[in-house]
Formats: structure tokens, sequence, C-alpha cells
């Protein structure tokens, strides 16, 4: 299984990159990166440039339909996606838990989409997606619909709610996303 971190976004509210946002001394995608690098084969970026990334030693990945948003990186993603299963996150998420991740990748066999969901509320950008859901979202992005979640009926999707698993608080911080300089603030960064 491959991971991919979604970091094309213009960050138009926030005003600046979020991926090079900084807490405790690194860059939100160093954080990522270190917590990937353990759980999964190939780490990649999904990014608008290259050069912003040069010095993570990551695969960047451009956009094949540009200008598609969050679906247009996981499509690109999948297709350039060694394994069947590749698990993509938003930059944006400073808290990955491996624990989470684990939690997702044990429910992934036998389905297309596994994604949490916290109370009424499902996160698509913290999410394993198969190669079962290129042709969809293709079709998708062709008509210029970008939901992420608006493919979700033609694929096997298993919704993992984890306010139901033990953890539950480690779980749901992990899904926390920085919009604005407020959440910046407000996490003291």
């Amino acid at each position: 299984m491959d991971a991919v971190i979604l970091a094309g976004g213009k960050s138009s509210r926030m005003g600046r990159n979020k991926a090079f946002l900084e807490l405790d001394g690194k860059t939100f995608l160093q954080r990522q990166l270190e917590l990937l690098r353990d759980q999964f084969d190939n780490v990649m970026i999904s990014a608008n440039s290259n050069h912003d990334y040069n010095t993570f030693n990551a695969p960047v990945l451009n956009d094949i339909m540009p200008e598609k948003g969050p679906i247009g990186g996981i499509y690109t993603g999948l297709v350039n996606s060694t394994g069947f299963y590749t698990f993509f996150f938003a930059c944006d998420m400073p808290f990955l838990d491996k624990g989470l991740i684990d939690r997702l990748k044990e429910r992934a066999k036998g389905v297309d989409v596994v994604a949490p969901q916290n109370g009424g509320m499902m996160e698509p950008l913290h999410a394993i997606y198969s190669k079962n859901c290129i042709e969809p979202i293709k079709r998708q992005i062709e008509k210029n619909d970008l939901k992420i979640t608006n493919f979700f009926e033609q694929v096997k999707v298993n919704l993992v709610k984890i306010d139901k698993l033990e953890l539950s608080k480690s779980y749901k911080n992990s899904l926390t996303n920085m919009n604005t300089p407020d959440d910046i603030k407000r996490l003291n960064c």
C-alpha cells in the first residue's frame, strides 16, 4: 500500500502553503513523512509544483487533470501508485495517528474506499482508496463534478465509526485540519 499527501491546494483561507506550517519545530509535511515512511511502501506528494517540495526526498505528482481539487489529486495518486490500495490525506492534518491508519488498513480488504466517520461527518481526505476507484473518479471529473463522495455509490465503501473505537479522542484529533490563521493560533503553532 502506498500513501499520498495531498498538498496541491491553493491555501486561500490560510494565506500560505499549509504543508509548510510548523508544529514543534517541524513542518506539517515533515511530520507526516516521518510517520508514513514506516507504514507504507511508497510515500508521494500530490502538488501543483515540484520545486516547493524538492527537499523532502519524496516523489511529487503533478495532477493529470489540473485544477480539479482534491479529487484530481486522488485520481493522479491512484494512477501513479504501485499498490492496489493507497492512503490519501490532506497536508493540513498535522496530527496523523498511526493507530487510526492501521485501523483503516485492517478494514480495506474487499472494499474500495475506507474512510473514518466521526459522528455524522465522514472524512474523505483521510481515507484509503483502491484502484477500482480510478474509472468512476475519471468519469466524475470529466463531468466537472468535483465532490469526492459523489462517486461512492459506484464502489464498495466501508465507513469506520471512530467514536466507537477505543482511543477515539486520539483518532478524532488526527482528523483535525488547519484552514485559517485562527486555527493555527488556537494550536499555538
